[in-house]
């Protein structure tokens, strides 16, 4: 899965959930790259997720509330980043028809 940011930057994800994004980097200071393009200004303004060719969500207006980073054995970084606000437009397969579910729309 891929983020692309109102900055048109990608970032490649392991995760996403709502409010949540989690990504595998090489070390540290790759995930601090991440980080500060997340917080770069205007890069939140609109945030599209997608899986492959398919466009899973777009996020609106979302602010990053804190981040958290794991130290794997391999020396990969697994970092996590956690969302508040935003509306979001839910689309594509699965993750559609899981949200669906949970708001009890199917």
């Amino acid at each position: 899965m891929k983020l692309q940011l109102a900055t048109h930057d990608e970032i490649n994800l392991a995760e996403f959930g709502h409010g949540h994004l989690v990504v595998v980097t090489e070390n540290l200071e790759s995930f601090r790259n991440i980080h500060d393009a997340l917080l770069e200004d205007g890069a939140m303004d609109e945030i599209t997720v997608k899986d492959g060719d398919q466009t899973i969500a777009i996020i609106h207006d979302a602010q990053i509330t804190g981040a958290q980073t794991v130290a794997n054995t391999d020396g990969t970084v697994t970092g996590h980043f956690y969302l508040t606000g935003g509306t979001y437009d839910l689309d594509g397969g699965e993750y559609a028809q899981a949200g669906k579910i949970l708001l009890g729309e199917e």
